[in-house]
């Protein structure tokens, strides 16, 4: 039998933009949410903050957001599967890399956890064949769960704007190396960038 949202506890593993976002709407639907996260300063009381091993026994569903890095790869491996109730589901529409795929299929076979809702996987785009793709406990979308006519239209929208932003002197929206940016902010070449502070 299916389970009511309201009596399930949802860990997010990353509490950035998206995880953030993410929770506001859990809580609409009931979840008692927790995360984990590695700034500490991000915690504002309406969200309790765990270590990671915690979280992953607590939650009832875990949701990864988290961006792929050296720290990162793997970090859902064999032992913190391990952890999780028989009951969870584990959750990543972020990064595929993020979760270890030989030990989250024998992790299901094993009935280790309840199932996984897979957009991303760790060799793109998935073979047909690909175990997790066709296992009977996930849910696989090809990385396209987002996808919508008005998710295009922002997708296309956003993109042309940071073109622009960058074009007129400004800091675009979503910036990978700000260090470039910060080195001409010192020489005075986007004086008209909004004050950060």
């Amino acid at each position: 039998m299916p389970r009511r949202l309201e009596r399930l506890t949802l860990g997010l593993v990353g509490l950035g933009r998206i995880g953030r976002a993410v929770a506001d709407r859990a809580k609409t639907f009931g979840l008692n949410v927790l995360a984990t996260s590695r700034s500490a300063e991000k915690q504002d009381g309406a969200i309790r903050l765990l270590p990671l091993e915690a979280l992953l026994r607590e939650a009832d569903v875990v949701s990864l957001h988290l961006p792929l890095n050296p720290q990162t790869r793997h970090i859902i491996n064999r032992k913190r599967l391990s952890l999780l109730k028989k009951t969870a589901y584990l959750v990543n529409t972020s990064r595929g890399c993020l979760i270890d795929p030989v030990s989250l299929l024998e992790a299901l076979d094993a009935g280790l956890l309840a199932g996984a809702a897979l957009d991303v996987f760790e060799h793109e785009p998935p073979l047909p064949n690909d175990p997790l793709v066709n296992h009977p406990k996930v849910i696989a979308m090809p990385h396209v769960a987002f996808r919508s006519a008005e998710a295009l239209i922002e997708l296309r929208t956003r993109a042309a704007q940071q073109i622009a932003d960058v074009l007129a002197g400004r800091v675009p929206e979503h910036v990978v190396n700000p260090e470039v940016f910060q080195s001409r902010d010192r020489q005075g070449a986007y004086p008209d960038r909004p004050n950060a502070s």
